[in-house]
């Protein structure tokens, strides 16, 4: 533990501040605690779109977003997530994993992610935060088991239904779990 005096030359007010030093494993943990300690919660300070930074946040549109998962798959940093409950799933975001590669908006099929450089209060406290959350899922036309999101299996469905390959039943396949189709499938031939 270690006592500090900081003082601001401009105002002329000495901060005192306490930041134990050997438990920070990376330089964001020194930074997050530096401003933490400094400056308290500080409100979402938004940096202008020219601006490279490595801090952030990421905005998800939920009305284009079909849960594809290709941007909480490829985060390299896992500032992404995935998570499932039994009648939901959710993306789950922690700004402070997040180092605005902008691989997550370049991977969206839908163009349904915006990143915003900034830096705000959930980066300083570690907080996760869910970006997409009571996403449908569907349920198996055969079992009734749910087994992916409804909005991606019904976009794939409308893509299909006006392809002359697709017939009724094919586009029926893509209603059921992958389970249902295996045995559906191996009972055909």
């Amino acid at each position: 533990l270690k006592n500090e005096r900081l003082v601001n030359p401009v105002k002329g007010i000495t901060y005192s501040y306490e930041i134990q030093w050997d438990k920070l494993t990376d330089k964001r943990d020194v930074l997050r605690e530096c401003i933490k300690t400094l400056a308290g919660q500080v409100e979402f300070m938004s940096l202008s779109s020219d601006h490279k930074s490595s801090f952030g946040r990421i905005l998800i549109d939920q009305q284009k977003c079909t849960f594809c998962l290709s941007c909480s798959i490829l985060c390299p940093t896992g500032a992404l997530i995935h998570k499932k409950t039994s009648e939901s799933e959710f993306l789950m975001f922690t700004e402070s994993d997040c180092v605005q590669c902008g691989l997550c908006d370049h991977v969206c099929p839908e163009k349904a992610i915006q990143m915003e450089p900034g830096l705000n209060a959930a980066f300083i406290s570690k907080q996760t935060t869910p970006l997409v959350f009571n996403n449908e899922l569907a349920l198996c036309s055969n079992c009734g088991k749910s087994f992916g999101s409804k909005k991606l299996m019904e976009k794939g469905i409308e893509i299909m239904k006006n392809r002359p390959e697709f017939n009724h039943e094919q586009l029926n396949l893509l209603k059921m779990c992958p389970e249902c189709r295996q045995e559906i499938h191996l009972n055909k031939n």
